[in-house]
């Protein structure tokens, strides 16, 4: 069967687990297309969800590991040292709250995180579905939420799962940073194949080809890319038409100073 022939409908789901690891092993545009007729918004809604929680879980256990190696005191100590006197002086209550780390107050950020990244998803589909709506595609916007998200939901999973590795690696000596580079590096690779698994899933959606699929992912991405460095640059000519000649060069002069004393 062709890649992009419609499969029959059915009314049978095929377990969650098995799709996700015939996405994350065994990935095609083919592989994607079989799942189509079973597109179900609400079920993606759960992946994404479930996904975010495991990801929030781990990050929590994460921080932990990293904290509990940590001198709070000392580092806050450095901070205050590292601050010219009169704004060291104006945070004193203000820097103990900053190294604290209150587990409670994490977890009730969950749900808070939980709904960010469904409003990110939502936006970010919707995003790559009228770019790929703009390359004659055929899909609608479930099928296309639902077969990225059998791409994402695992792949989050994965990540916070070689982020807590990663943090039980920093408690490790000298192996642990080389152990920890690794598992940078894996990361890296593994947002390479977020990238193609997207660029499969909205191929598939949309019954076209993986280029198309690949240009409907990536654009949105470049745009914004594209408009963010064009508002910086607007802000630093506006920013600089503000500094006369004259206040820049004192503004220039106070900063030289500040570094040659801390520095």
């Amino acid at each position: 069967m062709n890649a992009y022939e419609q499969y029959p409908a059915t009314n049978v789901k095929t377990p969650t687990l098995t799709i996700w690891q015939h996405v994350l092993l065994s990935p095609s545009v083919e592989t994607f297309a079989q799942y189509l007729p079973e597109a179900d918004l609400m079920r993606a809604i759960l992946w994404i969800v479930l996904g975010s929680l495991g990801s929030a879980i781990t990050g929590i256990i994460t921080t932990v590991l990293n904290l509990g190696g940590t001198n709070r005191g000392e580092m806050l100590h450095l901070l205050r040292q590292s601050l010219p006197p009169e704004l060291a002086r104006e945070l004193p209550a203000v820097l103990p709250a900053l190294g604290s780390f209150s587990i409670g107050a994490t977890l009730c950020g969950i749900p808070a995180l939980i709904v960010c990244s469904l409003l990110t998803t939502f936006i970010a589909v919707g995003l790559i579905h009228l770019v790929a709506k703009l390359f004659q595609g055929q899909g609608s916007y479930t099928e296309t939420f639902f077969l990225m998200s059998a791409a994402a939901a695992p792949l989050i999973l994965v990540i916070g799962a070689l982020q807590l590795l990663n943090g039980l690696f920093t408690l490790i000596p000298l192996l642990g940073s080389i152990l920890s580079l690794f598992i940078s590096l894996l990361l890296m690779g593994l947002g390479l194949y977020f990238l193609m698994l997207t660029s499969m899933s909205v191929a598939a959606a949309h019954s076209f080809s993986l280029g198309k699929g690949f240009l409907s992912t990536i654009l949105p991405s470049v745009v914004f890319f594209l408009l963010t460095c064009c508002c910086t640059v607007i802000a630093m000519i506006g920013l600089g038409g503000a500094l006369d000649q004259g206040n820049l060069e004192d503004l220039l002069r106070e900063i030289g100073a500040y570094l040659t004393l801390h520095v």
